[in-house]
C-alpha cells in the first residue's frame, strides 16, 4: 500500500475528516496527498511547504496552497481555523519539533487531531536521507546508489565520513565530501533522534496519543556495542526507521 494512503487512513481512524478543514504540513507538489484527503471526506485541504510550491494544474476550490515555515503556522491562519492536520515524510525534516507542534497546536480546533509521519529519522539506520547529485552521479538513500550502510552516519562525523567513502567505497574525493556535508550539515533532514521525536511531539498544545513506529531490524551485537558508544548512547530506539505520530489538540 502506498505509504501516503496507509497514513491517511490512520488520521481517518482516529477521527471524523468528513467535511473538515485539513491542514497538510509539507505537501507534495503535485497535489496527491491533498487529492487523497478531499477522497477521504475531507471538505477543503489547505497544502503548505516551505520549499516548493504545488503545481496551479492541481489546484481547486478545496485545494489551496500557501508557502510557510512549519513552525509559522499561527502567524498565517487565525487559532482554531483547522479541524484536523495532516504530515507526511515530514517529521525528519521541521528544525525545532517543540516549536512547531506549538505553533500547530494554536492553529487547531480544540480536540482536534493530527497525524504526522517522519522517515527516515535520524536515529534509525537510515536517518542519514543522502540525496546528492554531483558531476551527473546521483547518490540516493531509497536505491543501489545508496553509499552508506545501515547506522554509518551515528559512527562518523563529517571528516571522518568522507575519508572513509574514500577509502572503503573507492568514491571519489569530491562526491565524498558532498555526500558528508549533505549527511551533517544540510538543512534538509533536522537530525533529531526516535526519542526526542517522541518527547516534543507531545509538548506545549499538543498530546501525544499514539506512536506507531516502523521497526526496521534491530542492530546485531557488535552493532549495538558500536553505537551505544555514539553521541546518541545506549538509550536510543535505533531499531526505528520511521513512525507515524498521533496528536491530539489538548
Amino acid at each position: 500500500m502506498d505509504y501516503r494512503r496507509h497514513n491517511v487512513d490512520l488520521l481517518r481512524q482516529h477521527g471524523d475528516i468528513a467535511s473538515k478543514r485539513v491542514l497538510e504540513i509539507g505537501g507534495d507538489s503535485r497535489g496527491e496527498t491533498a487529492r487523497m484527503l478531499l477522497e477521504a471526506g475531507a471538505r477543503e485541504v489547505v497544502v503548505t511547504n516551505v520549499g516548493h510550491g504545488i503545481s496551479t494544474g492541481q489546484l481547486s476550490e478545496a485545494i489551496s496552497f500557501r508557502k510557510i515555515d512549519a513552525r509559522r503556522l499561527h502567524e498565517a491562519f487565525p487559532p482554531g481555523h483547522f479541524d484536523a492536520a495532516f504530515g507526511v515524510a515530514v517529521a525528519e525534516h521541521i528544525p525545532d519539533p517543540a516549536a512547531w507542534t506549538e505553533s500547530l497546536a494554536q492553529v487547531m480546533a480544540p480536540g482536534g487531531h493530527a497525524l504526522v509521519h517522519g522517515g527516515p529519522i535520524w536515529s534509525g539506520p537510515h536517518g542519514h536521507h543522502v540525496w546528492v547529485s554531483i558531476e551527473g552521479v546521483d547518490y540516493r538513500f531509497t536505491d543501489k546508489s545508496n553509499p552508506l550502510a545501515a547506522w554509518d552516519h551515528l559512527l562518523h562525523d563529517q571528516v571522518s565520513l568522507a575519508a572513509y567513502l574514500v577509502a572503503e567505497k573507492a568514491m571519489p574525493a569530491s562526491h565524498a565530501a558532498a555526500v558528508a556535508h549533505f549527511v551533517y550539515v544540510d538543512a534538509n533532514i533536522n537530525r533529531v533522534p526516535y526519542s526526542r521525536l517522541c518527547a516534543e511531539m507531545g509538548s506545549g498544545g499538543m498530546a501525544l496519543a499514539e506512536v506507531y513506529p516502523n521497526i526496521y531490524r534491530r542492530p546485531d551485537a557488535a552493532m549495538a556495542e558500536r553505537l551505544a558508544a555514539s553521541p546518541l548512547g545506549p538509550q536510543e530506539s535505533y531499531e526505528v526507521s520511521g513512525a507515524a505520530f498521533l496528536l491530539r489538540r489538548r
